[in-house]
């Protein structure tokens, strides 16, 4: 990389020459204003999978300087021996610059590449959720907040079994893995039942009903839900990937509409639904305080024990709360997710791009102030 700083000392501040920078970065083809359709393949197939912004590019402009006019900037002691300099890569739509991408030798050396680009999106201010009809089970003296992606299935098995030991029905409890729908809601809970057969109730419950919400991570819960939505009931459109996801996601919550996103508008309601923080659903941003947060973070025998306890504040007897809380550790969804690996890569994919966690932390950032993580 010698003869680069020979180069440098007739091109500082300036734009490098087609022979120099195809020298040290032979990924992009360089002109004063590189248009973006004729970039190459691979630097465009770079932005289009590290950065959402890849269909607005519209041109991109690349100059170098010494660290001398960066002084300062870097956070690091500079060696005076050695010669320091960066190039910087700004990507722009037809309108506004859309990027700053920044090289400096040493990474130049590695063959690699550092975003340092920032950006500032705008946050979604807080509302009530739209829930979906009988979302929410209040019954035996217990409220449960269904948030999707957070248990809400088991927790609707577990609910219903609890349900059908309060009002004395017959039945015979299935711990099994690919459970769906509770039979309750198959029978919409047993309304005609309830009301003729199995009208007495076998405990006596509080006067005021006991809160219980399942928590999870934000991140998690979202890397769970593109898995759901995009993956396995593909509501996503065509050519999505997490970027693209996150950054429509955004943009359904905050416009309330489809355009301008893969979504198509007859999956609206179940996209918002689903995708809608955790502190939106049950005044949980102002509530959370009065409710038995159950985390859903992986370890079954702690959301158990956990569990245990609302069960207990809500007077459920033990014999009953035992049967049913057996769900947590032996009963699993058609849902869960059993790829580790793949959620893995997924979130590095997601933390090394600081614009789709610019997104994606103006969604969920009241999750992670109130809910403690």
């Amino acid at each position: 990389m010698t003869s680069i700083s020979i180069h440098l000392n007739h091109f500082p501040c300036s734009h490098l020459p087609e022979d120099l920078l195809n020298s040290v970065l032979d990924w992009v083809p360089y002109n004063e204003k590189l248009l973006f359709p004729k970039v190459n393949k691979a630097f465009r197939q770079n932005f289009l999978t590290f950065g959402p912004f890849g269909r607005d590019v519209h041109h991109i402009e690349i100059t170098t300087s010494t660290y001398d006019t960066m002084w300062g900037g870097w956070g690091k002691e500079l060696d005076k021996n050695h010669e320091y300099f960066w190039l910087k890569i700004v990507v722009f739509s037809k309108n506004r610059a859309l990027a700053n991408f920044c090289i400096d030798n040493e990474e130049l050396e590695l063959g690699r590449w550092r975003d340092i680009y920032s950006p500032v999106i705008e946050r979604i201010p807080l509302r009530p959720a739209i829930d979906q009809p009988d979302s929410n089970v209040n019954k035996m003296g217990i409220f449960h907040c269904q948030i999707p992606k957070n248990g809400a299935t088991i927790m609707k098995v577990i609910m219903c079994d609890l349900y059908r030991y309060f009002k004395g029905m017959p039945f015979k409890i299935k711990y099994e893995k690919d459970k769906s729908l509770s039979e309750c809601q198959l029978e919409q809970w047993y309304k005609n039942l309830v009301a003729t057969k199995y009208k007495a109730d076998l405990w006596k419950t509080n006067p005021e009903a006991t809160k219980i919400a399942v928590i999870r991570h934000p991140l998690k819960r979202f890397l769970s839900l593109y898995g759901y939505l995009c993956e396995q009931v593909n509501l996503c459109g065509v050519g999505t990937n997490i970027h693209k996801f996150t950054k429509d996601v955004y943009t359904l919550l905050s416009t309330r509409s489809v355009n301008g996103t893969l979504f198509k508008e007859t999956n609206q309601a179940v996209l918002e639904y689903h995708a809608q923080p955790q502190t939106w659903f049950c005044n949980l941003s102002t509530d959370y305080q009065k409710f038995h947060l159950i985390h859903n973070a992986g370890d079954r025998l702690a959301m158990r024990l956990e569990l245990q306890k609302a069960f207990d504040a809500a007077k459920v007897p033990k014999k009953y709360s035992d049967q049913v809380l057996f769900h947590i550790v032996y009963s699993d969804t058609v849902h869960a997710n059993h790829d580790q690996n793949h959620t893995k890569n997924l979130k590095a994919y997601m933390e090394e791009n600081p614009q789709t966690m610019a997104y994606f932390n103006a969604i969920y950032y009241k999750d992670f102030e109130l809910l403690g993580y």
